[in-house]
């Protein structure tokens, strides 16, 4: 019943590649085999030498956990690109249920999205981080925080400056809630970006829920740039 079920809704609401957009048969995720296959997963012995690298030495880190490498013209950024820009929130929610198969969270206490400035958010309709962060916390059934950090509005866009200025203005804009850091002490938090391209933004968040008494922090994200 439920196969056809799934058949009628196909027949009537037809669903195609996020990437190529080929028409999907029968199928949860949102791309052909074809672009699948194109996703390049990273590797558990090399976690550290593509996320780590970019932060250990700066931030204390419990672990870090990237899903896949990110390159420009890629079958990840056209579907990051719908995600943020195209309302294709599906595929939050499938990148938040590949988190879950992918990686260990057993010692997680809570999953933090890293926030978005509420201006852009309110244009946009939703943090897509957060979207990302709700689908892996429904799968691993680990709760979200998404108030006890906090992005304020830029004055300025930052992605042509350099990772150090970037740094310094994203440290100012990321602030903690601090009636509501009791509440992470002694806790593993789990910080969730969709992509991770210098590290600025995630090192930023890190550097200020360390503020947090005898807190542990790790990294997932969907993306990580290669340098």
């Amino acid at each position: 019943m439920k196969a056809l079920l799934k058949g009628f809704l196909h027949f009537c609401f037809p669903k195609y590649c996020t990437s190529c957009n080929v028409g999907l048969i029968h199928t949860e995720s949102p791309f052909c085999l074809s672009c699948y296959l194109k996703l390049c997963r990273v590797e558990e012995p090399n976690y550290a030498s593509v996320l780590g690298d970019k932060l250990w030495g700066r931030v204390s880190l419990e672990e870090v956990f990237p899903l896949y490498y990110f390159q420009k013209e890629s079958v990840l950024q056209e579907a990051l690109h719908s995600l943020k820009y195209y309302n294709a929130k599906e595929i939050g929610v499938w990148f938040g249920s590949q988190l879950s198969i992918s990686f260990d969270f057993q010692d997680v206490d809570f999953i933090v999205p890293v926030p978005m400035d509420r201006v852009k958010e309110k244009v946009r309709g939703y943090n897509q981080a957060l979207l990302i962060a709700e689908a892996l916390s429904v799968e691993v059934g680990i709760p979200v925080n998404d108030s006890i950090l906090r992005m304020n509005k830029k004055s300025m866009s930052l992605s042509k400056l350099a990772r150090k200025d970037r740094f310094e203005m994203i440290h100012e804009l990321v602030s903690v809630n601090l009636g509501l850091s009791h509440e992470l002490e002694g806790k593993h938090i789990l910080l969730l970006d969709d992509l991770v391209t210098t590290g600025a933004t995630v090192e930023a968040c890190v550097s200020k829920l360390q503020i947090i008494n005898d807190v542990r922090i790790s990294i997932v994200c969907v993306g990580v740039a290669i340098t």
